[in-house]
């Protein structure tokens, strides 16, 4: 998984003291894993204890930061599928609502194909694009196209106990590594990194089962690179009612 590494050239990560809870100055933007040296204050005790690991309240200094946007729609059941779109269309509108002008790079993809590529766009004109594409592909057309299929033997590996107590930088396991390699989100970041330098954000929004491990590789890797990686909003239908009302949003739909 060097790879991603050695495309970049070495970062001091001068932002990793700001995002430590020893200096909380800035906008809240969400939680992220807990490191040493977080103050017990930051802990966010609800979501950790829904994650079953400790995460703490996550200030960003610049929150109107470059966002780029990795949605896997490989999911195991319709549900889950439902659950991926929406989180997807929850976190565009929330971050519109924010700063429509804001830089974003989107892809959205499964195991094995990509349907919607957008680079270096305004939040609004992805949101635009998004709602477009999902209008013209319903979810009933995705589900079919996409049928996850798990690999048994990995995944027993993966829930192991064994598998449980390595750290995330000791795994060594090729068949997840070769997994990652292969993702086709993995290889949007490749190109996009080479454009977008640190400080940058990133999120991740894909399904529960298998692509947990993946993505968890992905994000040590890239925070190793200096970006930040934030979690996707997924809000209530009435909170994102609510927020529109206050500030509607212009999509344009008709004009992408």
């Amino acid at each position: 998984l060097s790879r991603l590494a050695q495309i970049q050239t070495p970062i001091i990560l001068i932002e990793h003291k700001a995002v430590t809870g020893r200096i909380r100055r800035g906008e809240y933007y969400g939680v992220r894993t807990y490191v040493p040296g977080d103050e017990i204050s930051t802990i966010h005790w609800k979501k950790s204890v829904s994650k079953q690991t400790l995460v703490v309240k996550d200030y960003k200094r610049e929150p109107r930061k470059t966002l780029i946007i990795l949605c896997d729609l490989t999911s195991t059941t319709f549900s889950e599928l439902d659950d991926i779109v929406y989180t997807l269309l929850s976190t565009l509108i929330y971050e519109t609502l924010r700063n429509p002008a804001q830089t974003v790079h989107v892809i959205i993809y499964d195991k094995n194909r990509t349907y919607l590529n957008i680079y270096k766009s305004s939040i609004s004109m992805a949101l635009s694009k998004t709602v477009k594409f999902l209008k013209e592909t319903p979810l009933t057309i995705l589900r079919e196209s996409i049928k996850a299929k798990l690999e048994k033997p990995l995944t027993g590996v993966l829930k192991s106990k064994i598998m449980r107590e390595i750290p995330l930088v000791q795994i060594e396991i090729s068949s997840l590594r070769d997994k990652v390699v292969e993702n086709i989100g993995y290889r949007f970041l490749l190109k996009v990194i080479n454009v977008e330098q640190p400080p940058a954000n990133i999120t991740f929004i894909h399904g529960n089962v298998l692509e947990k491990h993946i993505y968890g590789l992905l994000e040590h890797n890239v925070k190793e690179l200096g970006y930040s990686v934030v979690e996707p909003r997924k809000l209530k239908p009435k909170v994102l009612y609510e927020k529109a009302k206050i500030e509607p949003i212009a999509l344009g739909v008709k004009a992408a």
